[in-house]
């Protein structure tokens, strides 16, 4: 938990210095969807505090980067007409709205306990989606939008959060452990190779 809150604090004040230029709906998608995994995980009958530390971790981290980063584009953007999402952000949060959605009516129906399980494997997939958009925008800019800096970050979270495997003891917490493992993995690898592609794997690593 300390190491991931650490890569947290570190990535938000790289972000607030601009050396790190993040997907803001990324960031969005992954509080919304991290606080709705984590509600639907405690009303699961088998969840303990311990047992999901990783979710925990990310809705902290995933909030105080999502204001970081709103502040810093916002900022920037006070007197332009830009957009903040593009059409495959907006829908995936309109996914989360209709998840949530049915998560009550689900809950309503069949009881908190089958609608949950469904409710937070659903999740799951749309927190993966998080993922896809900061990767799709990195390989549609052929460019690493992390910058070197985001490097460190990255791997703190992805040591946190495969650490978050080993106390996960029932199959909620270990689909998350692991899917949050998986896609952080994924992201260093599309960064790496956007910086060998556009031969600025030094530059990169120089992180004086």
């Amino acid at each position: 938990m300390i190491i991931m809150v650490g890569a947290a604090f570190y990535y938000g004040y790289h972000v607030a210095k601009k050396n790190i230029r993040p997907t803001l709906a990324t960031w969005i998608i992954s509080f919304v969807t991290m606080s709705l995994s984590l509600w639907t995980y405690y009303c699961s009958s088998t969840h303990y505090f311990w047992s999901n530390i990783s979710n925990v971790t990310g809705v902290v981290n995933s909030f105080l980067i999502m204001i970081i980063t709103y502040v810093i584009i916002k900022k920037e953007n006070l007197n332009s007409n830009k957009k903040l999402f593009k059409p495959f952000q907006i829908l995936s949060l309109k996914i989360s709205g209709v998840i949530a959605i049915f998560w009550i009516f689900s809950t309503m129906i069949f009881g908190p306990e089958e609608s949950s399980f469904i409710s937070n494997i659903a999740v799951q997939i749309l927190m993966t989606i998080a993922s896809i958009v900061l990767i799709q925008r990195m390989l549609s800019d052929s460019v690493n939008s992390e910058g070197g800096k985001g490097y460190i970050a990255w791997i703190l979270v992805l040591i946190g959060s495969g650490l978050a495997i080993i106390p996960a003891s029932d199959l909620l917490a270990e689909c998350y452990a692991w899917r949050s493992f998986l896609s952080k993995f994924i992201v260093i690898a599309v960064m790496l190779s956007m910086d060998f592609k556009n031969k600025r794997l030094k530059i990169a690593f120089n992180l004086k």
